[in-house]
């Protein structure tokens, strides 16, 4: 090989990790894993009003901050290792039973540490395993995915997805196509 086919490898390889790690990012970021979006305004009284809202709808709830971390840590493992978000009848009871408190509590603990109401935490965890499977699977079919992951329907994937993602589950799949082209014939 020439030098110059093997700088354009190692390009188009850095090229590669980059797309992927930005799509990883954008993911994450939409999930509000990493960052809350910075308010532009400053906190007006109608958000301090909310607030207060927000403390007195739990005030009576009896969770201390450090339970409510303990329980979000239990949540967190009960997402991953028993992936409840795959059963597309879940509901939050549900959760409350599996961790054993309140539904109220488990809202709760979904809204204050998550900053998310219960179907935007669940389809966050529905969205990223679908993106998993895309990625391992050389021809993977939107249908099959979602039920996979738990959606009962395309319409509410696509939306979910986009949401996340900021473009459609096709689109998702052409540029992982178009990644492993790049990385499958290089000199092309």
């Amino acid at each position: 090989m020439e030098w110059w086919s093997i700088n354009t490898l190692i390009i188009i390889f850095i090229i590669q990790l980059c797309l992927t790690q930005v799509i990883l990012i954008l993911v994450l970021v939409r999930s509000n894993f990493f960052i809350k979006k910075k308010d532009k305004n400053p906190p007006s009284k109608k958000t301090n009003v909310t607030n207060t809202l927000s403390r007195t709808k739990y005030k009576n709830s009896g969770l201390t901050t450090d339970l409510a971390n303990d329980f979000k840590i239990k949540l967190v493992e009960l997402m991953d290792k028993n992936k409840l978000y795959q059963n597309p009848n879940l509901r939050l009871k549900d959760i409350a039973f599996k961790m054993g408190i309140s539904v109220h509590q488990t809202s709760q603990i979904i809204n204050q540490k998550f900053g998310q109401d219960f179907n935007t935490f669940v389809n966050t965890y529905r969205v990223a395993e679908a993106i998993r499977l895309f990625r391992i699977n050389e021809n993977p079919s939107i249908g099959e995915v979602l039920f996979e992951v738990g959606f009962n329907n395309k319409a509410t994937f696509n939306k979910a997805f986009k949401n996340y993602v900021n473009m459609t589950p096709t689109e998702f799949i052409e540029v992982l196509k178009q990644q492993k082209k790049i990385h499958l014939f290089p000199s092309s």
